[in-house]
């Protein structure tokens, strides 16, 4: 069981973070002309690229004052395999928008690294998936590709999604909340590790991208969030 005062604390700790370190990214990001061309304005403007930078590292320090303080205060709470294994997909996954972002891989290599990433987490997960209407659907041993492979659409999809300022922050914000409210319903706290400093963050960054935007998300966020 988490603490809603840490779970407050992180969404707290997460958002400023965020914010400030946005605000020492972008002049940086302009002055080595990290940059993206802004079709939503007239005449088209370029704006930093690769905010997303900003999002993780708010992101992992929510993560780390969860840590801190349920370790410090002893409040029974364990980082179990799952929750490890989870962070190291969504920090793979990350990566490979960073490298993205200053590579412009291919689609094909976008499509193969998230799955090879999130293959361990099917490890972790149950084989028995409930589906609205169609019921409990028990996948076997292949809940061991079924996970990764939902994973990597969800993280290219929401890549896919961008295009407005502020679309796809704003969507993954809306979805963030949606699953925290489930997870609170369902009594589903565990998952409130992960979803609370991710909203932090995004709410942080929203900010600075929602129109005109100052700052774009690049690959980086987007196949972050998705993830």
């Amino acid at each position: 069981m988490i603490s809603t005062f840490v779970l407050i604390l992180t969404f707290f700790f997460s958002f400023v973070s965020t914010f400030l370190i946005i605000r020492w990214l972008i002049p940086i990001l302009e002055r080595r002309e990290i940059v993206g061309l802004d079709m939503n304005k007239d005449p088209p403007l370029k704006i930093p690229e690769m905010g997303g930078i900003g999002v993780i590292l708010g992101f992992f320090i929510g993560i780390y004052i969860q840590i801190l303080f349920q370790v410090q205060y002893e409040l029974g709470f364990q980082l179990s395999n799952f929750l490890l294994v989870s962070i190291i997909t969504v920090v793979g996954i990350g990566l490979i928008g960073i490298l993205d972002d200053l590579l412009s891989l291919r689609q094909s290599v976008k499509a193969i690294l998230p799955f090879l990433f999130a293959m361990p987490l099917g490890h972790f997960v149950s084989e028995i998936i409930v589906f609205p209407y169609f019921g409990e659907v028990n996948f076997g041993v292949f809940i061991l590709f079924v996970v990764p492979f939902g994973i990597t659409c969800a993280s290219n999809s929401t890549n896919m999604l961008e295009g407005f300022n502020g679309l796809g922050t704003g969507l993954c914000i809306i979805i963030s909340s949606a699953l925290v409210i489930l997870s609170i319903i369902n009594d589903n706290t565990i998952s409130l590790f992960l979803l609370i400093p991710l909203l932090g963050s995004l709410s942080a960054f929203l900010f600075f991208n929602y129109y005109p935007a100052r700052i774009f998300p690049g690959d980086t966020l987007t196949l972050f969030m998705g993830s």
